[in-house]
This record gives structure tokens, C-alpha cells and sequence, in this order.
């Protein structure tokens, strides 16, 4: 069963989420920068199908939650707002981020959540991500300012950037990550102000967050990473097993930073089928 519940977070605004199955602990699912709770469908669908229940919210300024009213989309804003859902939820948790997500949900499971969360899961995303690989995302998202005249130069936008996600001729998924304008163009479904204030490196103090919270987590960890990926190197996951001795990592072939949607067969294999994960959570 699949609800659309509606929290309150940081500075008021709403955050819509979807909630999948019937029993069992939660697991929340939090997307990466420019996405949305949608992209989690499948594996929220495959957790739920494991005996357990999911929540896939839509960060700040993305998919159908709101717009902060003051353009802050920094890591402790993202950070208020997951403590929001959390409060909703009952018992322990099990954090599953992508990217931007995966930010949030190491910073919670090494302070304010960290009692609470059973088990961790970040998808292709490290306290020191590489500069040529975040700055290849940040050119994406900032790129087609004045949007897309329809939906066959948005995919072939997707393609440039990403050449290995496979090709499909429904598009009704990525129409949900898309808004149409006054104008009748078509642009991302997230706030602008997002590029200006969002998590990034250099930032604020980004890197000292990270770096504070990633030896307080204790909860079972596992680091997914596509094989493919230019946002995590080998210097990452080195640091990564400094910071945190008990993380284990999990290459997805044939993937790059967005594992789940290029793989998600695969990726489902080494996050949410093996037994650790299970038992953990």
C-alpha cells in the first residue's frame, strides 16, 4: 500500500512523502540533488516485498514538497528536515542516500539520529567526493537555464550526461522530474535556489561536518558505488574506511553516480537482498 503523507519540516515547509508496506521497521529513502522520491519506486517497492516498511520523501525545493521561503537548501536545513520525518516514524530506522541524500543520512547516523538508526546505506557517496566528478553534476543541473522545448531534448540532454543509463521509450517517469512553465517549456522539478545555497565542496563548512559526524556512526554501513562512477575514487573509499572501520563497500557494474537508476536490479542485490542489510536494519 502506497500513502502521500505530508510532514513539516525546517523553516515550515512541507515535505511530501510516499510510504510503502505494512510492517517491520522503516527504512528512508532520501534522493540525491535534482531528483526525486520517485526514483526510489523500485526499491522502496522490493523493501516493502522484504517485510519491511519504506519512506521516500521529497527533499526541499524538490518534486512536490515545498520551496524553502528563504533559498536555504544547505546541509543543516536538509539535516532539520530529516529530523522531521524521523519524528514521525516509529522505532529504529534504517537510512538508505543517494548523493545529496547520502550527505544527510551520514551526517544524522553520526549525531542526531544516531541512537536511532539500525543501519546505513549511501549510494556513491563519500565525505570527500572528487572534484571533477562534482563539478560534471553541477554542471549538468546548471545547464538549460531557460529549460527544454520538449521531452525528446531533455532525454538527449540525460544521454550526453550519462550515456550508460538504458535507453527506454517511456518517458512518464522522467515527466514526473519535469514542470512546465508559463512559458511551455519544460524544467527541472526543483527550486534554482538549490545551486546557490545547496550542499557542495567548498562550501560553508561542508567537509568539517562530514568529517565530525563519520566517527560517531556505529550502525552497520555499506557504501554502493558504481564502477563507473567519477564521483568516488579510490583516495574516497580509503578515507571513508579511515573515518568509519566498520563500513563495507559494493561496486555495481556497468553503473555510474546514479546506481539505482542505472542498475537498479543490480543495485537492489547488494543493498537490499543480502542477509547483512536485513538483519541489521
Amino acid at each position: 500500500m502506497t500513502l502521500s503523507p505530508t510532514v513539516v519540516g525546517a523553516e515550515g515547509v512541507p515535505l511530501v512523502a510516499d510510504a510503502f508496506g505494512q510492517d517491520g521497521p522503516w527504512i528512508v529513502l532520501l534522493h540525491g540533488g535534482g531528483q526525486t522520491r520517485r526514483s526510489w519506486k523500485r526499491s522502496a517497492e522490493a523493501i516493502a516485498a522484504g517485510g519491511f516498511r519504506a519512506l521516500a520523501y521529497d527533499a526541499r525545493g524538490h518534486g512536490d514538497s515545498g520551496w524553502s521561503p528563504t533559498g536555504d537548501y544547505a546541509l543543516p536545513r536538509l539535516e532539520e528536515d530529516l529530523a522531521a520525518i524521523a519524528d514521525t516514524l516509529d522505532g529504529p530506522i534504517g537510512l538508505v542516500g543517494a548523493s545529496m541524500g547520502g550527505l544527510t543520512a551520514l551526517r544524522a547516523a553520526g549525531t542526531f539520529l544516531s541512537r536511532r538508526v539500525a543501519a546505513l546505506v549511501l549510494v556513491d557517496i563519500a565525505v570527500s567526493p572528487t572534484q571533477a566528478g562534482s563539478a560534471r553534476i553541477l554542471e549538468f543541473m546548471e545547464a538549460n537555464p531557460n529549460g527544454f522545448s520538449d521531452i525528446d531534448e531533455v532525454v538527449a540532454a540525460l544521454t550526453r550526461y550519462n550515456p550508460l543509463r538504458p535507453a527506454s521509450t517511456d518517458t512518464r517517469g522522467l515527466e514526473r522530474n519535469l514542470r512546465k512553465g508559463a512559458d511551455g517549456r519544460l524544467r527541472w522539478h526543483w527550486d534554482p535556489a538549490l545551486m546557490e545555497t545547496g550542499p557542495r565542496l567548498g562550501r560553508g563548512d561542508f567537509t568539517h561536518r562530514l568529517n565530525a559526524a563519520a566517527p560517531g556512526i556505529t550502525a552497520p554501513t555499506l557504501l554502493v558505488h558504481g564502477a563507473a562512477s567519477d564521483v568516488i575514487d579510490a583516495d574516497g573509499l580509503a578515507e571513508m574506511r579511515r573515518l568509519i572501520p566498520h563500513i563495507r563497500f559494493s561496486e555495481v557494474p556497468a553503473a555510474s553516480h546514479v546506481v539505482a537508476g542505472d542498475r537498479n536490479d543490480r543495485f537492489s542485490n547488494r543493498a537490499w537482498e543480502s542477509s547483512w542489510f536485513w538483519s541489521s536494519a
